[in-house]
């Protein structure tokens, strides 16, 4: 929610959610390739289960990050919701410092 209400990822390391996709998605892949069967899958439901909510979870995040620019900081690029320029990066010492560039005095 706060992303959203930011409009910016700031913060947010890509890499480690990319990692961590990874490491789901092995995981749900080591349960499911020992059997198909249900007999086999049925115990390890509840792990299936996490494994397979903690990827989606992992893609909303991704997902943002691609959405607000996360990933595209400094290369004068945008993800779709706001325009990362040097002066709206979404960083409080940005928005201070535009403030006082304004000041005619």
């Amino acid at each position: 929610m706060r992303n959203h209400t930011r409009g910016s990822v700031e913060g947010l390391s890509v890499s480690m959610f990319v990692l961590a996709v990874v490491g789901n998605a092995t995981y749900l892949g080591s349960i499911l390739a020992r059997s198909l069967e249900w007999a086999r899958i049925h115990p390890n439901l509840p792990w299936i289960v996490d494994a397979a909510m903690c990827l989606v979870m992992d893609a909303v995040i991704l997902g943002q990050s691609a959405w607000y620019g996360g990933c595209c900081v400094g290369k004068g690029e945008s993800g779709g919701g706001m325009v990362n320029s040097p002066g709206n990066s979404g960083y409080a010492s940005d928005e201070s410092a535009s403030q006082e560039d304004d000041d005619p005095v």
